[in-house]
């Protein structure tokens, strides 16, 4: 690995493993709450990206995501997207991530499950996977490529682990028209943790790689919505959502992505690409 990759990514780690192992907190808030550990009762704190559960439920209708798949999602976090796909889906999951925090984490928490699900956890890098060729069915990115410089790299291992004929969802962050993003956000403390590309420049990174679009839709407004009624929320309780694990810290990056978006900074796409068959 080349030194400066190593550097971006031990920034990285840094800024998601801050608040170290998860998992206790995430324990402590259910059993306050008097909640069982369920897949449906973890999915309301333990999914990190925007509109939560209810973007991996239409990621996961968009890819048409189906029973005896095999699914990666890369930059899995705690494992939500991973436990509700196997959960709904009973598919074979598998999350990704490169903070070792977060990889503990998701393990701890998928063993909690009763009755459990086909779901197991890696570390690694997403520019050079674990993976054999032509390994999954269906591959997700859930607000990932914020955090990853050399998109290229990203999306040719995508295509090589994924197999023909194979579905690409994504849901992501992108720059928007104005370049002066407001920091710390959810993903970055500062610019130089964040690697933006416009809607345009991601749509022609994935072509280049070999995909044929399938859908492409702006999720911005809706995104913009939600984040205005989580912070609506949080006013009245703290422990809404991620930030009841995750602390007051992330509801200020939180409102700095709202004022994001507000502001035209930031949009949000889905979309769905297909490896040809």
């Amino acid at each position: 690995m080349h030194p400066a990759e190593s550097t971006r990514n031990s920034g990285i780690t840094a800024h998601y493993s801050r608040n170290g192992d998860l998992s206790p907190a995430l324990a402590r808030l259910l059993e306050d709450r008097k909640l069982p550990v369920t897949s449906e009762t973890l999915r309301a704190f333990d999914q990190f990206h925007t509109r939560g559960h209810r973007a991996t439920s239409e990621l996961a209708d968009l890819t048409n995501l189906h029973s005896g798949q095999t699914l990666l999602d890369i930059g899995c976090g705690i494992g939500g997207p991973v436990r509700q796909a196997a959960h709904d889906h009973n598919v074979r999951a598998v999350g990704l991530d490169l903070t070792e925090a977060y990889c503990r984490a998701a393990r701890r928490i998928t063993d909690w499950l009763e009755p459990p699900v086909s779901a197991r956890f890696l570390c690694g890098d997403a520019t050079r996977q674990p993976f054999s060729d032509a390994a999954f069915d269906v591959i997700w990115l859930q607000h990932t490529g914020m955090n990853i410089a050399d998109k290229p790299a990203l999306y040719r291992e995508i295509f090589r682990v994924l197999r023909s004929g194979g579905a690409l969802g994504i849901h992501e962050i992108t720059a928007g028209e104005r370049q002066d993003v407001i920091y710390p956000t959810p993903w970055a403390q500062h610019a130089e943790q964040s690697y933006l590309v416009p809607p345009a420049v991601l749509r022609d990174l994935i072509d280049g790689a070999g995909f044929e679009e399938e859908r492409w839709l702006d999720k911005t407004s809706d995104t913009r919505t939600t984040q205005k009624n989580l912070e609506t929320q949080s006013k009245q309780d703290q422990a809404v959502g991620a930030a009841a694990i995750l602390g007051p810290e992330f509801m200020d990056m939180a409102r700095n992505l709202r004022r994001n978006l507000d502001s035209a900074r930031l949009a949000v796409i889905m979309a769905v690409f297909r490896k040809p068959a």
